[in-house]
């Protein structure tokens, strides 16, 4: 589960334009926990943005979730 919750904080940053101080240290052990490599992260990444992104669109709507 920690692995997850520096992946999440990864993203977040990532998101943000902003470079994560802690994940160089980090990735070598929450990448493989999770079955990640890190050729496969930023495809990953763009993924999980992208839903997140189209989420928050559709919630924001003025129709709503």
């Amino acid at each position: 589960m920690l692995a997850i919750l520096h992946l999440a904080v990864e993203i977040y940053y990532h998101d943000q334009h902003v470079a994560n101080p802690e994940w160089a240290q980090i990735k070598d052990e929450a990448l493989p926990e999770l079955g990640l490599s890190e050729d496969s992260l930023p495809e990953f990444v763009d993924v999980i943005l992208e839903r997140y992104t189209a989420f928050a669109a559709k919630i924001l709507s003025p129709q709503g979730y």
